[in-house]
C-alpha cells in the first residue's frame, strides 16, 4: 500500500548565464524521480548538499510547483488540487524544518507555535485548546509551564520538540523531515530521533527523512534512496544498502565515513573529483567523471533505476545488464 507516490517529478531553475550563447542556463535541481512511501514508513533520503533533497520536499509540500510529474496522497494528485481542497490535504502531510529557530515565529509564545495548526483548521478552542496542547508539550518532553515562553528562551533541542509538537498537532499521516536534527549537537540528535521513533509506533505516522548523515539515516530510516545532481541513483531497505551498495557513488559515500574502528583506521576513500556543476551538468550517468568504474556507455546514456532485486533498485550501466 502506497501513502505518498512521487512520480517521474521533475523541477528545473534558471541558472547563470552561458557565456556563448547569452542564454540563461537551466539548473534540473530534481530530474525525474519517482519512490513510494508506505503508511508507518520511514523512508531515507540522503545525497550531497546541492542534491535536490530539500527541491524535493518543497515540491511535496507544494511550496514549489513541479515542472511535470506527480506527487500523490492518498492517490489524490496535490499538484492538481484546487486551494480549498489543498487546504484541507495539509492537514494530514505536514513538515518538520532544519532550522529550529528561523521556523518558529518569535513573536509567539510557545503553546500558540503549537496551537496555531488547531485554531487554523477550528479544531478547538477555549479549555478544550489548552488542555491539547499541553498533552502535545507532554507528548515531545516538553513541561507545562515553558508554554508561556517565547522561541528564543528555548535551546535548540527544545526548538525542535517545539517544532514536532506542532507538526503532529493535526495527526497527519505523514511528515517529511527536512535535515530535521543537522543544527543539533549529536546528543540531542538522538534523543529527537528516539522522540520521533516513539511518535511513529504511537501515531502510524510515515516519514520522508531528508538528511546527509548517513549514521542518522542509518538509525531511523527503513529504506534509503540515495540522491546525487537530481536524480535517484539507488533505492532499497536499509540493511541492504548499508551491507551491500551495488552503485559506486553510495559504495564511496559509506567508504569516506570515519570510523572509531582502530582496524579501519587508514581505510577511508576520498570520492575522486569534485562535484559538477547543476548548470552544467556531465551528459549521461551525473557520477560517471568520479567514477572509478565509469564504462564508454557511462559517459553518453544516462542509466535508468532498474531492479537488481525484488526489492533493489539501482540506476547503473554495470548492473543495468544483469537486471535485465
Amino acid at each position: 500500500m502506497k501513502l505518498l507516490e512521487v512520480i517521474n517529478l521533475k523541477k528545473a531553475f534558471a541558472g547563470r548565464q552561458n557565456n556563448l550563447t547569452r542564454k540563461p542556463g537551466l539548473v534540473k535541481a530534481v530530474d525525474d524521480i519517482s519512490f513510494a512511501v508506505a503508511p508507518g514508513e520511514t523512508l531515507g533520503l540522503v545525497g550531497e548538499s546541492g542534491c535536490g533533497k530539500s527541491t524535493v520536499a518543497k515540491l511535496i509540500m507544494r511550496l514549489l510547483a513541479p515542472d511535470s510529474g506527480e506527487v500523490r496522497l492518498d492517490g489524490d494528485n496535490l499538484a492538481t488540487l484546487s486551494a480549498s481542497k489543498m487546504r484541507e490535504k495539509r492537514r494530514e502531510i505536514q513538515m518538520i524544518f532544519q532550522d529550529p529557530y528561523t521556523s518558529l515565529n518569535p513573536r509567539l509564545r510557545a503553546e500558540e507555535i503549537v496551537g496555531e495548526p488547531l485554531v487554523n483548521f477550528g479544531l478547538v478552542r477555549g479549555t478544550e485548546l489548552t488542555q491539547r496542547v499541553a498533552e502535545l508539550f507532554a507528548k515531545v518532553g516538553l513541561a507545562s509551564d515553558q508554554r508561556q515562553k517565547f522561541p528564543h528562551e528555548f535551546s535548540g533541542g527544545q526548538r525542535q520538540r517545539l517544532g514536532i509538537a506542532r507538526a503532529i498537532a493535526l495527526n497527519p499521516k505523514i511528515i517529511v523531515c527536512d535535515e530535521p536534527v543537522s543544527a543539533l549537537d549529536v546528543s540531542i540528535q538522538a534523543q529527537i530521533i528516539n522522540l520521533m521513533r516513539d511518535l511513529q509506533q504511537e501515531y502510524g505516522l510515515a516519514y520522508l527523512f531528508i538528511s546527509h548523515d548517513l549514521a542518522v539515516i542509518e538509525h531511523i530510516s527503513h529504506r534509503v534512496a540515495v540522491m546525487y545532481l537530481g536524480r535517484i541513483v539507488e533505492l532499497t531497505d536499509t540493511q541492504t544498502l548499508f551491507l551491500n551498495p551495488r552503485h559506486p557513488y553510495t559504495q564511496s559515500l559509506l567508504d569516506s565515513v570515519p570510523t572509531l574502528d582502530r582496524r579501519d583506521a587508514g581505510q577511508i576513500v576520498d570520492i575522486e573529483g569534485e562535484v559538477p556543476s547543476a548548470n552544467n551538468p556531465p551528459p549521461g550517468c551525473h557520477f560517471h567523471p568520479r567514477c572509478r568504474h565509469a564504462l564508454e556507455k557511462c559517459r553518453v546514456d544516462a542509466p535508468a533505476l532498474v531492479k537488481v532485486t525484488e526489492w533493489h533498485l539501482v540506476a547503473c550501466h554495470l548492473h543495468s545488464a544483469a537486471a535485465a
